[in-house]
């Protein structure tokens, strides 16, 4: 929802996930800060105004920001994502089996797929329920991700482009589709109940 934030079709409410309920749903702690390093030998990460925090086991779930040229036109609204590569199945790495990544900056090796909300949503449950597994000392369950799938891109005139296989279409219906369905995801979010 970020590019239709930028177009002006969303408010910063509409495509905003308030982390502080969210954490407090998941009886998790949010510390907002920007990591700049992680220690994976002493199991910890580094950020920026906060001491290092300890981690038995990482499951990393956003993106890290890269350098960027200085004046670029838009860059106030630009959030880059570095990839991290080489994640088996269970969303494992690996190099160090006690750190888990999904979206975006993750990379399946047996199963390479473009980055795209459709996959990154669906990671989400698979990696919970492989975390659980990890702590009560389970076997991890594989994931597959699917080999086809929509994808529908916002083309900021009220429009979306959709793609399935070969499939391709420009259309404003492709667009009300795609502002539906990111509505209704968002909604998920919006009353959360501890």
């Amino acid at each position: 929802m970020l590019p239709g934030h930028v177009a002006g079709f969303y408010s910063r409410e509409d495509c905003h996930i308030d982390l502080s309920k969210l954490a407090e749903f998941a009886k998790a702690q949010v510390w907002v800060d920007q990591a700049i390093g992680l220690d994976l030998q002493s199991n910890q990460v580094f950020c920026r105004d906060r001491p290092p925090i300890n981690f038995d086991v990482l499951s990393i779930d956003i993106g890290s920001t890269p350098h960027l040229p200085i004046g670029l036109v838009g860059m106030d609204r630009v959030i880059p994502a570095k990839p991290v590569h080489h994640f088996l199945e269970q969303w494992r790495s690996l190099s160090h089996p006690h750190i888990f990544a999904v979206g975006d900056i993750a990379t399946m090796v047996n199963h390479p797929r473009p980055k795209a909300g459709v996959f990154a949503v669906r990671q989400a449950k698979p990696l919970v329920e492989n975390l659980h597994r990890l702590f009560q000392g389970q076997a991890l369950k594989p994931f597959y991700p699917q080999k086809y799938y929509l994808s529908l891109i916002g083309t900021a005139d009220g429009r979306a482009i959709a793609s399935w296989g070969g499939l391709a279409g420009q259309s404003k219906w492709f667009w009300q589709w795609k502002d539906h369905l990111d509505r209704q995801f968002m909604q998920r979010f919006k009353n959360l109940r501890s």
